[in-house]
């Protein structure tokens, strides 16, 4: 919830519709989760395709929110 607030206020903020809310998702999601979990799987010696599949869902999560605000705005 507090994930789609965020969104729905950057979303807001940017004056973004329909399909650049999907591409504010994937920035955020990319931007938040991605590099929060890169340092960790970096300091944690993970591989990459760990990495990838840890990280791609919430990143689709974010993407998915972004497009539904984008377009219901």
């Amino acid at each position: 919830m507090i994930i789609a607030l965020t969104l729905a206020t950057f979303i807001e903020a940017t004056g973004a519709k329909g399909i650049d809310g999907l591409t504010l998702g994937v920035i955020a999601g990319v931007g938040f989760v991605g590099t929060t979990l890169g340092s960790m799987s970096a300091f944690e010696k993970r591989s990459l395709k760990l990495y990838l599949m840890n990280a791609g869902y919430p990143v689709i999560m974010f993407a998915v929110i972004g497009a539904l605000l984008g377009y219901w705005q």
